[in-house]
């Protein structure tokens, strides 16, 4: 056991006396093991559920470490395609083709790699449709430049984020967590939006 995290209003004497007597037995018994590969291919996996009118869909694939230099802009491009409710993939799926009530595009940190996903609950007869437009999203971003008002709606959106989730004790909680377990240094969030911040 490596780390305990608590957050919350405690009287310190009595914090550590509990710690002690629920963990102090507590060994590690292995190390984590990476399994990671650089080898990656890609596959479609497919289940089908009897009488449904829904279909969820996940796509997704390696992304870069959370500890990359570029990973502050490629965690704005996420957000401009699918991070918002107000985002090019919520745009297209939701409000011009009806195909969802929902979509989201994120970045996934684990101990031994990260990815980038996109998932949304569809219609079960526009699978193949909202696939095809989140793919367009995707080659629009790589071709034809941002707006400066869309990259200045999404800065906005980003900070009053990162505002709005570290208000409470339990928020500041979750974003040293992430510190602890990716082994970021302790300005990492001063960093990450300095350089959103900076963005063109």
């Amino acid at each position: 056991l490596d780390h305990i995290l608590i957050s919350g209003s405690y009287p310190q004497i009595e914090m550590e006396s509990l710690i002690r007597q629920s963990f102090g037995q507590v060994t590690r018994k292995s190390t984590v093991k990476n399994h990671f590969s650089e080898n990656y291919i890609p596959e479609k996996i497919e289940r089908r559920i009897e009488n449904t009118s829904q279909a969820s869909i996940a796509l997704g694939f390696p992304s870069i470490s959370i500890k990359e230099d570029q990973y502050p802009t490629h965690s704005f491009i996420t957000k401009i395609l699918g991070g918002y409710f107000g985002s090019r993939l919520m745009k297209s799926l939701r409000e011009d083709a009806g195909l969802t009530y929902g979509v989201h595009s994120y970045i996934h940190h684990l101990l031994q790699g990260s990815s980038f996903q996109i998932t949304s609950d569809v219609k079960l007869a526009a699978v193949d449709e909202s696939i095809e437009i989140v793919l367009y999203e995707i080659k629009s971003l790589l071709d034809k430049p941002i707006s400066t008002d869309e990259i200045n709606t999404v800065k906005s959106y980003m900070l009053g984020e990162y505002v709005n989730d570290s208000n409470t004790a339990f928020d500041f909680a979750s974003l040293y967590k992430k510190i602890i377990l990716q082994d970021l240094p302790v300005n990492y969030y001063d960093n990450f939006y300095q350089q959103i911040k900076a963005i063109t």
